[in-house]
């Protein structure tokens, strides 16, 4: 979820506040060990790699529009956006 309203929100301030906002509201019923929230930036890059294996795995023929370059481009772009937003290096 984090890293998706990443991508759609340009305005970085205002997703850090939807972020906050977002998990006040998960932990006023469930609290979030620091220790986890700290692999946040990870487990989101680990959940989109994860989805891209699913998408390529079923990929059978070239017809697909949907998995193309430019797709693959614009996704790979958003994960560095990502890693570059949380100072990970790879």
């Amino acid at each position: 979820f984090l890293m998706q309203m990443f991508h759609v929100e340009p305005d970085k301030k205002d997703f850090e506040r939807k972020k906050e906002a977002f998990l006040n509201g998960y932990e006023s019923i469930l609290k979030i060990p620091d220790e986890e929230k700290s692999l946040f930036a990870y487990s989101g890059l680990s959940i989109w790699i994860f989805y891209l294996g699913i998408q390529s795995q079923r990929f059978d023929n070239w017809s697909n529009v949907f998995l193309s370059e430019n797709y693959l481009k614009r996704f790979m772009g958003m994960a560095k956006d990502w890693l570059k937003y949380h100072q990970i290096e790879i």
